[in-house]
């Protein structure tokens, strides 16, 4: 090395190129100007210092000149892409650098390009898929493209085994820009989504020309979405259930594909819940509905019951319309203070807005799709608010096990999946949307005039989905199972809700009468001062048909059903049920014992009259 020795050197070695190059490797400037200086002062010694200034001012023009030619970027593993243009980079599979005039500087010490541009066709904003070399091994990473222009960020790709430090982290920026701009139209640009099921026209993951671009937040769920092992066997044993015509199989495999009906005929997504005791093989079920579409097996594409609510909101979001499994909601509903609030969100197809860091809105997560659920017990409570009950089909287990041999049946259902969902799409592809419309109005008109005939009145938001259930039920039998087995419009019928059934007045009307009559020592008077309850009086009895109920006590046992207070003395007063002030107050004074008190009194004996008896259920819930 002539730099080790500056003192030594002689006219031939301090006019040569090699101690040009030399001294230009140096990267740093600083050093390369301080060994500079030592060789100027050399020079001045053997008198050399005019010639040397010019060897030195020329080499440099000439490394000028040689950064200005462009080179290609080429290497061998990927032989089928067209070499892309570097500019001043010297790209190969030693990696990335240039020269500069205090020598070589390096963009990354290992092979590294943008090998495609991928265009969101939601959002329109674009990612890049990076390919790089590292431990002889070709890896790749899809990250959002504002990574690649900012040396602060691009450092986040050391996460991913790309070797990049705060040290050559500008040089990386400016080769990868560099490279873009200089290959415009020869690096690929691709349509892409960050969602599954129907976007902008298509079907996802069944296009080809249209690539996943989320796949760093949930490629567990997405490669779950395949098709795995004999589709003949899927057949065999799904057709083999089917001939049993159990209505929950029948029902939730229906459900599974109406979740891509859902968007198309322009309906609000539903939940289907299947519940009774433990071991009637409500989780095969559940995983004969997902194997149509992706593997069943634990841990893949059903939802982990343990999810955070916002968890789900992204899952659902991704999903889209594809279906959503949840095995064992009881999980959920136990850790859920409003579990009415958790079937809302499910259910209305639409997520929290929320803010980003620079004061702006996030993309709001959206989805058309069906949930299926299971647990031991019905989602629906008797306190519940009557929407989150309509937004809610629910279906007991029969007396018997849902399979003869459930572990069978489970063994070739994990084995062999992901076969009749893409047939199914592919199929109602080549059907037009007003058929399917047709289809489905057809179904709502036969539960309605059912319902009719029956002496009944279902609710509009349970009959709907109904109506496309059977219509998916209709069009995968005669689309994929050609077995003649289909779901009955009496028995889907009678999986619904009463109109009054759902009613939050009559329920919350219930819910009050009943807490009245359960704690009837509270509303009685109270002489003896010794009385143990004498401070915890919650009103008092009026005459025998009325009961005056203190407002704060009112208040609450409303709350409790699930109702609010305001609305159900609304609807009260539509039913003659609450006396008012003559302001018109519904809460006004009454004596108790001397004292006036703000209280809401109540009519308690409207279960005489006919309209009351219409909102009781048909048959008691024990025999």
């Amino acid at each position: 090395m002539l730099l080790e020795c500056i003192d030594e050197l002689n006219e031939s070695d301090l006019l040569s190129e090699d101690l040009m190059i030399e001294l230009f490797s140096i990267e740093d400037p600083f050093t390369h100007e301080k060994k500079r200086q030592a060789l100027e002062d050399k020079a001045i010694q053997l008198k050399l210092k005019t010639r040397f200034n010019k060897c030195y001012l020329t080499y440099k023009k000439s490394i000028k000149k040689e950064l200005t030619v462009e080179q290609p970027t080429y290497f061998t593993q990927f032989d089928d892409e067209p070499p892309l243009r570097s500019g001043v980079w010297r790209a190969d599979m030693n990696g990335i650098w240039t020269l500069a005039e205090g020598g070589k500087v390096y963009a990354c010490s290992h092979p590294i390009y943008p090998s495609a541009i991928l265009q969101n066709i939601e959002t329109k904003t674009c990612k890049v898929r990076l390919r790089f070399r590292v431990r002889n091994k070709w890896e790749e990473v899809l990250i959002d493209r504002k990574i690649i222009a900012s040396r602060n960020s691009i450092i986040n790709l050391a996460n991913n085994g790309v070797r990049v430090t705060s040290e050559n982290a500008g040089a990386l920026v400016r080769y990868l820009s560099d490279v873009e701009s200089l290959n415009e139209f020869d690096i690929p640009e691709k349509r892409s989504t960050s969602r599954l099921g129907w976007v902008n026209g298509t079907f996802m993951p069944y296009e080809e020309d249209v690539i996943f671009d989320n796949e760093n937040n949930v490629m567990t769920l997405f490669d779950s979405i395949k098709s795995v092992g004999s589709r003949s066997k899927w057949y065999e044993c799904v057709l083999e259930q089917r001939k049993a015509k159990r209505i929950e199989l029948l029902t939730y495999l229906a459900a599974s594909f109406a979740s891509v009906l859902v968007e198309p005929l322009g309906i609000l997504p539903f939940i289907v819940d299947l519940w009774g005791g433990t071991g009637k093989g409500k989780t095969v079920a559940l995983m004969i509905a997902t194997s149509i579409w992706a593997d069943p097996n634990e841990g893949e594409y059903i939802t982990d019951a343990k999810s955070t609510q916002t968890a789900m909101e992204t899952r659902l979001d991704v999903l889209n319309s594809l279906p959503m499994m949840i095995d064992d909601m009881a999980q959920i509903k136990n850790k859920v203070d409003d579990f009415a609030e958790l079937i809302y969100m499910l259910c209305s197809g639409i997520g929290k807005g929320r803010a980003t860091k620079e004061m702006g809105l996030r993309n709001t997560n959206s989805w058309r799709n069906c949930i299926l659920t299971n647990a031991e017990h019905s989602l629906i409570s008797e306190t519940m608010q009557g929407g989150a009950v309509n937004r809610v089909i629910d279906i007991e287990c029969g007396n018997t096990d849902i399979f003869t041999d459930a572990h069978q049946v489970s063994d070739i259902i994990r084995k062999n999946f992901g076969f009749a969902g893409q047939e199914f799409v592919m199929a109602i592809k080549d059907i037009s949307i007003e058929d399917i419309q047709t289809i489905q109005k057809g179904y709502f008109d036969q539960l309605v005039n059912e319902s009719k005939a029956a002496g009944t009145e279902k609710e509009q938001k349970q009959l709907i989905p109904m109506s496309v259930i059977l219509t998916a039920d209709e069009l995968s039998e005669r689309i994929l199972f050609h077995d003649g087995i289909r779901l009955e419009i009496k028995t889907c019928l009678g999986l619904l809700k009463n109109k009054n059934d759902v009613s939050e007045g009559i329920r919350a009307y219930n819910y009050l009468i009943e807490t009245v009559g359960s704690n009837s020592f509270r509303f009685m008077e109270q002489d003896d001062e010794d009385h143990p309850n004498r401070y915890e009086r919650w009103g008092k009895y009026i005459g025998d048909d009325k009961v005056a109920i203190i407002s704060r006590f009112f208040d609450k046992i409303i709350t409790e059903a699930g109702s609010q207070p305001r609305s159900f003395l609304s609807w009260a007063d539509s039913k003659g049920l609450v006396e008012k002030d003559n302001k018109g107050c519904f809460k006004k004074p009454i004596s108790y014992e001397g004292d006036k008190i703000r209280s809401v009194v109540i009519k308690r004996d409207w279960g005489m009259d006919d309209d009351f008896d219409e909102a009781l259920p048909d048959e008691l819930p024990f025999e």
